[in-house]
């Protein structure tokens, strides 16, 4: 169903003249509110969409009639109209936008971290934070063998002749080798 609710009608991703918005009429109340935004309100008193249960059984005419007008503005523009109307919805963003939204950055989601070999790096911060919590630091992806030894010592128990032995050997340090 992409984007679509089973249940719900309308709900999803409608486009506009230059991007995509997603509408979200999660409650009958915002219905009316939608079709005034729209600037149809004659269809919030249209007998064929008068109750959830309608809306859901002619779904494909429904969101034929909201794409009709949303790709008549851009995204900022059905952005303030729907927020002015009080309907829930939410542009749809590349990655480079999402990144970059106010919120992703005030949840610091892109963060610098050092690299051992190119020096700092933006990498994707810890989704999950709990507030009050200390947050350990986020470090860059490690160069290839960068942690090795610290495996094999740590978390294998191996010894210092074992970990020679394996980079006499060839099974580890190939960087550079054939």
């Amino acid at each position: 169903m992409g984007s679509s609710h089973p249940n719900i009608v309308p709900y999803g991703s409608f486009p506009a003249s230059d991007g995509s918005i997603i509408i979200a009429v999660l409650s009958e109340s915002f219905w009316g509110k939608l079709c005034e935004a729209l600037g149809r309100p004659e269809l919030a008193a249209d007998p064929r969409f008068a109750s959830p249960a309608l809306r859901r059984e002619r779904r494909d005419e429904v969101d034929q009639l909201i794409s009709d007008v949303t790709r008549t503005r851009t995204v900022a523009e059905w952005e303030k109209r729907l927020t002015q109307a009080d309907v829930p919805h939410a542009p749809v963003l590349g990655v480079t936008a999402a990144l970059a939204h106010p919120h992703a950055v005030a949840r610091e989601m892109v963060v610098t971290a050092e690299h051992a070999a190119v020096g700092p790096v933006k990498v994707v911060g810890r989704p999950i934070k709990f507030p009050g919590a200390k947050q350990p630091p986020v470090t860059a992806p490690p160069t290839l063998g960068q942690h090795t030894e610290t495996v094999l010592r740590e978390q294998l128990g191996y010894g210092e002749g074992e970990i020679e032995k394996l980079r006499r050997d060839g099974v580890i340090d190939r960087r550079g080798r054939p």
